[in-house]
């Protein structure tokens, strides 16, 4: 059986992947409607088929690529789906309340509950608390669901299974209930590497972007432990704050950074139109142009588009009216680098179906190379080799940055680096690193995300600055540059090398007033860990406190 079917009869010849006429008790991965046992529906086919004015051929082989780049998705995809069991409890709150809408629920066996107002609501769909105030004490009314009549405070939405009744009709109301009682289904939108994430377990408050973007309650701190607290029932698939990590720790579970990088090459030659799954620009298609829909507004982040446009090999369109401000200052980046290495825009961003008809009648693709994408173990490096392809040998100038599209660069005063290598070991993306070799501390600019962990965790006050907002794109920029340099100390009893010079003098300077006196004391500051703890048993030895 194959994974990619087509429900119906097809007005022309597909690949020979496509089961055609496909059966619905069938199972398959991936299909032009919904159905029982699909994993995937694919809108954009048979929206695709209607609206395109190509030739059959080229509508043929189109139509093979909308498949596969699902199933790349797919592939690489870390989503995974939840079902809980919820009852049929509502709360209207309100002093004017849709009755009509509570006799249609009632209908339904759904138990409504009136409230004029109250305090607060927390939880989430299907075990929902709001706090109502009785006299100078305050009540818990528990329900599965909450309906906000007359305008609401931000707050009161912010949990699923909460609705505003002024921005949902009654009758989506009723079909959302009745379909997610008493099975409420749901999924990840989004996933966090902790490994890189900026919060997670770090001394200082570095960053907390996603938290403050958030629209919901999906993302949480917990402040006592310092990480991150997920709620995937809460995430309506914003992706905001994919666009807003620096250090790309959150990710989109359906589509991930490596998807896009696979998705961009699938549409070599052609112009994808980005646009959101369920919003698909009512436009004809010609030209090479089709489109590549995803599941949220927020996820091009600078990496994707940069992913996008190096695999295509060219330009790309976006129809995407909701995309939050991150976005669009990544394309506004990536657009300023695109002109100056290839003498134009490569990201073209539309907000109605009138000006997109135009750009694809008018559309001719084109090529700006070829590029060789690898795999890259964190956002920073793949934005990092990105960069140094589209730069090659030239000097692109500087170019100004955003919050969005985080960089920094560093600066040390090396007269007070004592080398301690904190600042390398604090960098989450090894943009500072220690060479062994040289004893030296390194900079590679270009993996630099301005997030001052390397600042906050320096020993030394006043050693590191940093500063953000500018970055000049040159061969020297993906180069390490060392910062500061030292000779080994060697120990002078064993005479091992153990420590930097700068390191042992600096405990040294700080330690000989309190050993004053004591030579023993005194000499195991200039010692490696094993002669230090020889000569301290010694000279306590020598005291009367030990007998060795």
């Amino acid at each position: 059986m194959k994974e990619f079917a087509y429900f119906g009869k097809p007005a022309l010849p597909l690949g020979d992947e496509i089961e055609c006429e496909a059966k619905y008790e069938n199972y398959y991965l991936i299909a032009n409607k919904p159905a029982p046992n699909t994993q995937i529906h694919a809108r954009e086919i048979d929206y695709y088929l209607e609206s395109s004015d190509e030739d059959a051929l080229e509508v043929s082989k189109n139509v093979s690529i909308l498949y596969e780049a699902r199933a790349l998705a797919f592939d690489g995809s870390k989503f995974e789906k939840y079902s809980k069991t919820v009852g049929k409890r509502v709360l209207f709150i309100g002093t004017n309340p849709d009755m009509s809408l509570k006799a249609s629920l009632e209908k339904l066996d759904f138990k409504v509950i009136c409230l004029d107002e109250i305090k607060f609501i927390y939880g989430c769909a299907g075990e929902l608390c709001a706090i109502i105030e009785q006299g100078l004490e305050q009540a818990e009314v528990e329900c599965d669901f909450a309906v906000f009549f007359g305008g609401c405070e931000s707050w009161a939405t912010r949990q699923s299974g909460c609705f505003d009744a002024s921005a949902i009709s009654a009758k989506e109301i009723v079909e959302f209930l009745s379909s997610h009682v008493p099975n409420y289904t749901y999924q990840n939108y989004i996933f966090c590497q902790n490994d890189t994430c900026l919060y997670h377990h770090k001394r200082g408050d570095v960053c907390s972007k996603c938290v403050e973007l958030c629209p919901t309650v999906a993302i949480l701190k917990n402040e006592d432990e310092k990480e991150l607290v997920f709620s995937p029932i809460d995430c309506i698939a914003c992706g905001r704050c994919v666009s807003i990590c620096p250090s790309g720790a959150i990710d989109n579970a359906v589509i991930t950074r490596t998807s896009f990088e696979a998705l961009g090459r699938l549409f070599k030659s052609r112009i994808p139109i980005i646009a959101k799954d369920g919003f698909l620009p009512k436009v004809s298609f010609k030209n090479s142009v089709l489109p590549l829909v995803l599941p949220s507004d927020g996820i091009l982040d600078f990496n994707n588009i940069l992913s996008l446009v190096l695999g295509c090999g060219g330009e790309i369109f976006i129809f995407l009216p909701n995309m939050p401000k991150a976005s669009k200052e990544a394309v506004a980046l990536a657009n300023e680098i695109f002109k100056a290495r290839f003498g134009c825009e490569l990201v073209r961003v539309f907000d109605d179906e009138i000006s997109l008809q135009e750009a694809i009648s008018k559309a001719r693709y084109k090529n700006i190379g070829e590029f060789e994408l690898g795999v890259y173990p964190n956002k920073a490096s793949a934005i990092s080799a990105k960069l140094a392809l589209i730069a090659g040998s030239l000097d692109l100038g500087e170019f100004s940055t955003y919050e969005s599209t985080a960089h920094g660069k560093i600066s040390v005063d090396e007269s007070k680096c004592t080398l301690c290598a904190s600042c390398a070991g604090a960098c989450p993306t090894s943009a500072l690193i220690t060479d062994s070799a040289n004893n030296a501390l390194c900079f590679n600019e270009s993996l630099c995300i301005g997030c001052a962990y390397c600042v906050i965790s320096c020993a030394e006050s006043q050693t590191i600055s940093l500063k953000k907002g500018k970055m000049h794109i040159n061969t020297e920029f993906f180069k390490p540059k060392e910062l500061a340099k030292d000779e080994l100390f060697a120990c002078v009893e064993c005479g091992k090398e153990f420590a930097t010079k700068k390191a042992v003098e600096k405990i040294a300077s700080m330690l000989t007033p309190a050993f004053s006196g004591d030579e023993k004391k005194l000499r195991t500051l200039y010692c490696c860990a094993e002669c230090k703890a020889k000569l301290m048993i010694l000279s306590q030895s020598d005291e009367g406190v030990l007998d060795v």
